[in-house]
C-alpha cells in the first residue's frame, strides 16, 4: 500500500516513515523542504514537496492511504497552529477513500453490535493487526475511551468483517 505521510520530517512522522519502510507498505513523505530529501534517501523512501498552505493534490495522487503527523512547530505562532491543526480535517474530507462510506456503515454497525464506540473499534482492530497506534486525546473522557479501546479485543469474525469493509467496492 501507498502511503502518504504528511509531516513526515517530524519526531513521529519520521518514525512513522520508517516503520512504514520496514514492514510491507510504501511510504512517500511529503517534505516542505528539499534538503530534507537526502534523509528519506538514506532510508530508501520517496519523497514529494507539497507544503499544506499551498494544494497538495500532485502529492496524494496514487497514495492509497494518508497519514497526518504534521506539526506546526515549537516556535511557530498560534495562527499556524491553528492552520496545521485544522488541515487534517481537509484532507480527510478532501480525499477520503472511495469505499469510505461503506466502511464507516461496517464500522458504526460493529460498534454497535458490541456496545464500544467506533473510535474503541478502530484502535482494537490496528492492534489486532499488530499496529500500535498513536492516539491523541484533548479531555480526560477522550483518553478514558481511547484506553478502554486498547482494552478491547476483537473476535477473529468481526476482524475478518472489517477487513472486507469495501473490498467488494474494488
Amino acid at each position: 500500500m501507498k502511503v502518504l505521510v504528511i509531516g513526515a520530517n517530524g519526531n513521529t512522522g519520521t518514525r512513522v516513515v520508517k516503520h512504514l519502510a520496514g514492514g510491507v507498505h510504501d511510504p512517500v513523505a511529503m517534505i516542505r523542504d528539499p534538503t530534507h530529501r537526502a534523509k528519506f534517501d538514506s532510508l530508501g523512501v520517496a519523497t514529494v514537496l507539497a507544503d499544506l498552505e499551498y494544494p497538495i493534490d500532485h502529492a496524494v495522487q496514487n497514495c492509497d492511504a494518508i497519514i497526518f503527523a504534521a506539526g506546526s512547530g515549537g516556535s511557530t505562532g498560534k495562527d499556524k497552529t491553528v492552520l496545521i491543526d485544522h488541515k487534517d480535517r481537509e484532507i480527510q474530507k478532501q480525499y477520503r477513500h472511495r469505499d469510505s462510506e461503506v466502511r464507516q456503515e461496517v464500522l458504526f454497525q460493529v460498534a454497535s453490535d458490541i456496545g464500544a464506540t467506533p473510535n474503541q473499534v478502530i484502535l482494537a482492530w490496528l492492534t489486532g493487526h499488530g499496529i500500535i497506534p498513536i492516539t491523541g486525546a484533548s479531555t480526560p473522557q477522550q483518553m478514558s475511551e481511547s484506553l478502554a479501546g486498547f482494552d478491547l479485543t476483537l473476535p477473529d469474525e468481526i476482524l475478518s468483517r472489517l477487513d472486507a469493509a469495501g473490498a467488494e467496492q474494488q
